[in-house]
């Protein structure tokens, strides 16, 4: 498993250990950095333009939102969850509910240092940078309002090979404590099959 985070606008190491998370400042999934920070997930705008259908056939916002979660965690995910390889839910999806965050792991950073967040990331075995790009992660992000799952977000990137390591993971900020949250994803292979994901809630940063 290689994902990377951005820390500063610069792509380093492995984005579940522990010293990592506990260390990291300003940090953000590398999908939501921009390609300012060479750190993007995006590839070349025709090649997505074909690429992306193998997840959207797959999932939708709505069929996901319909279905029975395959795990619920209560408060966090923390440590990271890792999904199995294979999975059909919402059809190759795999689908996670968070039932009342717990306030630790929502609300800003500080000091530049990154929000809270959910990430979704690949986690199968280490992609050559050959293969990088041709490995894509979506996930669905939902908030719960009544009885209902409203999409936060759909994100969708494929990988990007930067300092030895595949950078293939997107994330959500904006949780509200004691809020439900729900997220539905996958990881493809160039042939559309499905690959391992984390799940990881992730707490603000403070820095001085």
């Amino acid at each position: 498993m290689s994902s990377i985070w951005a820390k500063n606008g610069v792509c380093i190491g492995d984005a579940f250990s522990v010293a990592l998370r506990r260390a990291r400042s300003t940090l953000l999934v590398a999908a939501l950095v921009g390609t300012s920070t060479g750190c993007s997930g995006g590839v070349d705008p025709s090649s997505e333009a074909e690429s992306v259908s193998a997840s959207d056939e797959a999932l939708s916002p709505t069929s996901c939102a319909g279905v029975a979660a395959d795990q619920t965690f209560s408060g966090k995910i923390d440590p990271a969850f890792v999904s199995p390889r294979t999975y059909n839910n919402c059809t190759k999806g795999y689908v996670v509910d968070l039932n009342n965050i717990l306030s630790t792991y929502t609300g800003a950073g500080s000091g530049g240092c990154s929000n809270a967040l959910m990430a979704v990331a690949y986690a199968d075995t280490t992609l050559t940078e050959v293969d990088c790009p041709n490995y894509e992660v979506r996930a669905i992000f939902y908030h719960k309002v009544g009885s209902s799952w409203v999409v936060m977000s759909d994100q969708d990137t494929f990988g990007t090979y930067f300092g030895g390591h595949c950078v293939l993971n997107v994330a959500q900020e904006g949780m509200i404590a004691g809020d439900s949250y729900r997220i539905a994803g996958t990881a493809r292979d160039p042939n559309g099959n499905t690959r391992k994901i984390s799940f990881e809630t992730d707490k603000p940063m403070f820095c001085h």
